[in-house]
């Protein structure tokens, strides 16, 4: 027999050879093989004897056995967050059998009151050291604090500091840039009109009526219309719902930072930075979506205008026997990309920071050399100036990091693209995907078309 070792060396494993059939193993002659190998930091495993029989019985997998191991590492735990409401709530449409959807089965809304908590942090738990077989100590990862999230109507509880409390009655979300918010709500019975004028809300906004041409609604709230929107203006930084249709023409803007849904859109503009889900058709609309565009049900046409989706497009139909040009692209999240420019600009600020430094310090150093010496104040400079080298130079490095962080998320979001079309893509689609379009020339029937099959319906 002999013994191999792990590339780790937290593993032995005995490995049983042809002459062991005949010579009989014992406990002490295993032992003794591990010494002799200078393991001296071992849990015997003791199941050695079944293992023997079982190779000399010819059904041993492999004629090894795991003989001895280390002490493993005790992995610890980093700090985090207990959320005591849900932090991501997605928006599903529901549709009966007729295909109509049930607007007051979304459950968006979270209530909470004055003093609930909301959120509680929890501290790192440490981790313990392992050894190897040779009573080498195996270093646990170090573990990383969390801490508490931003809040909007919200605040430190005076009997934990650990624990984040409501501050007033209203409904809580968690924001996309991980702060937590709690909303009033304003409810508007009617129509926004001239009766009315703009609305402009630091919570949510239900509306029972209309939005009238030439309004505007704004919200940091999720905004609810339980009416029709016409050529007007609604723009929240979560999820906007309008019950009975966006229709005008081609002046009515749809903002949301969350997700948009609604009954039909025709000749209007909807950016969502989630998903967009029209219950009908879609008429020569532009819409914007970071995440997915979808047109529900046998009535849910794509027909004209201009559709851009981070990740899908569905939809019964696309196009139509006029061929009317309708542009669909996908793998395209313009938000990221407006991340990406943005940090771009960062880095090349940092960047000329850091030259500015780097010529400052050379100019210093010169003076030094030249003189052998440098006055206490330009000393002082050259010091301050080296810290400064050091902290723009991690600057950068963390820039760069976080830039490639985003472009490996335009990457992967467009890796996973897809248009799925339940009947037919017709002639006059122009198909686009990254940085490669074609026009559609025959009629695709019930397809899905991602990144791998993209060329295959040129």
């Amino acid at each position: 027999m002999k013994l191999e070792l792990s590339e780790d060396n937290m593993q032995a494993f005995l490995i049983f050879q042809d002459e062991d059939l005949a010579n009989p193993i014992d406990k002490a002659a295993i032992v003794k093989l591990l010494h002799e190998m200078d393991i001296t930091e071992f849990n015997l495993n003791e199941g050695w004897q079944d293992a023997y029989e079982k190779f000399q019985q010819k059904v041993l997998e492999e004629n090894q056995y795991l003989i001895a191991e280390g002490t493993p590492v005790i992995a610890g735990k980093d700090g985090w967050l207990e959320y005591f409401f849900e932090t991501d709530v997605r928006h599903n449409l529901e549709s009966d059998e007729h295909g109509q959807v049930d607007f007051h089965n979304l459950h968006f809304v979270q209530n909470v009151k004055k003093g609930d908590r909301l959120v509680e942090l929890h501290a790192p738990t440490e981790g313990t050291p392992g050894k190897d077989l040779f009573a080498n100590v195996v270093e646990v990862e170090e573990v990383k604090p969390a801490s508490l999230p931003n809040c909007q109507n919200a605040e430190v509880s005076s009997e934990n500091p650990n624990i984040i409390i409501a501050k007033i009655d209203g409904h809580v979300r968690l924001a996309r840039s991980k702060e937590i918010v709690v909303e009033d709500v304003v409810k508007i019975s009617g129509d926004i009109d001239f009766d009315t004028g703009d609305i402009k809300a630091i919570g949510s906004v239900i509306i029972s009526g209309d939005v009238k041409s030439g309004f505007k609604v704004e919200a940091q709230g999720s905004i609810t219309i339980k009416g029709c929107v016409e050529d007007a203006t609604i723009i929240s930084s979560a999820d906007v719902i309008i019950k009975n249709g966006f229709i005008g023409h081609g002046k009515g803007v749809v903002h949301a930072g969350g997700d948009v849904i609604t009954k039909h859109v025709s000749n209007q503009q909807i950016v969502a930075d989630g998903k967009i889900l029209v219950n009908g058709e879609i008429i020569q609309g532009h819409l914007l979506a970071g995440e997915s565009i979808e047109a529900k049900g046998h009535a849910g046409n794509i027909i004209g205008g201009i559709i851009q989706a981070g990740t899908s497009v569905t939809a019964h139909c696309i196009g139509n026997t006029t061929n009317m040009r309708t542009d669909v692209t996908i793998g395209s999240n313009t938000q990221i990309r407006a991340m990406v420019s943005k940090q771009e600009e960062v880095i090349a600020k940092t960047r000329e920071s850091l030259e500015r430094v780097k010529q400052g310090i050379t100019a210093l150093v010169r003076v030094q050399i030249n003189n052998g010496s440098l006055p206490q104040d330009k000393e002082k400079l050259l010091g301050e100036l080296k810290k400064a080298r050091v902290s723009l130079e991690a600057q950068e490095k963390d820039q760069v990091r976080y830039l490639d962080e985003l472009n490996a998320q335009i990457e992967a979001l467009a890796e996973l693209a897809f248009i799925q079309c339940h009947d037919t893509i017709f002639p006059g689609v122009r198909l686009h995907y990254h940085t490669h379009n074609f026009p559609v020339r025959y009629e695709i029937k019930k397809e899905t078309i991602t990144p791998h099959n993209f060329y295959e319906f040129r």
